[in-house]
């Protein structure tokens, strides 16, 4: 399901096998670098690009295929180099309701379109709230660490002005949303905000929606793009 829409994978599990099964939308181990994933394609990525997963660690692999086909050997590899680690019982829970609270989350998001007002705002708060005690693992509120995000946009940056990513869809996509995060931040310092990301002030809000709208308009035109979006960038611009 992911292979052929990562977007609507797990509602569309869900709406199939019902929600007693959400805890397999977790695996029984979690990867410990950014993108990392267990499949034969990424292995075959992997093996051609370890100059680039050595230079920007952080951030490369997002710019692999996800792939479909699970693959033992890439999973050992993994565990052995030290880049995955096995989950316990209760890890395992917390990840998937993690996984299934943002999931249905962002299917919400999406219906409330690119430009939701002040009422809408407030029912997804509230669906996300209901979400959170439904799913525990799942906060209520959007984590965001500022330094750490700060430092991985700043590699991201760096990689996709590097040569070697030039035709990757993934990249082009990321080059395109960081050229128009760039332009909101220079029209927010030149309104006066001192900031160095969307999140840091109530008075950015218009801008924040307007970057989470490109956003969801490059996963319909890129679908790649939507795992390094929700899993790194949508935490500077979603509710």
């Amino acid at each position: 399901m992911q292979a052929d829409d990562y977007d609507t994978a797990i509602p569309n599990f869900l709406e199939e096998f019902g929600d007693d099964v959400f805890v397999y939308a977790a695996g029984k181990s979690r990867s410990l670098r950014e993108g990392l994933e267990a499949t034969e394609e990424f292995g075959r990525w992997e093996r051609q690009n370890q100059d680039l997963l050595g230079e920007y660690p952080d951030v490369s692999a997002y710019l692999a295929p996800s792939g479909s086909d699970f693959s033992f050997a890439v999973w050992q590899r993994q565990l052995m180099t030290g880049e995955r680690e096995k989950l316990s019982d209760r890890e395992i829970l917390s990840l998937a309701q993690e996984r299934v609270g943002a999931a249905k989350y962002r299917a919400m998001r999406l219906k409330a379109g690119a430009y939701p007002n002040d009422e809408v705002k407030g029912l997804l708060r509230q669906y996300r709230e209901s979400l959170a005690k439904q799913y525990p693992g799942f906060p209520a509120v959007a984590q965001f660490e500022v330094g750490k995000f700060e430092g991985q946009v700043a590699q991201l940056q760096l990689m996709v002005d590097d040569a070697r990513t030039e035709g990757n869809t993934v990249a082009d996509a990321v080059r395109r949303y960081l050229t128009y995060r760039e332009a909101l931040l220079l029209k927010a310092r030149e309104a006066g905000y001192v900031a160095t990301t969307l999140k840091q002030a109530k008075g950015l809000e218009p801008f924040r929606d307007l970057l989470a709208s490109i956003g969801n308009q490059l996963i319909q035109e890129t679908p790649e793009f939507a795992r390094i979006y929700d899993r790194l960038l949508s935490q500077e611009v979603e509710l």
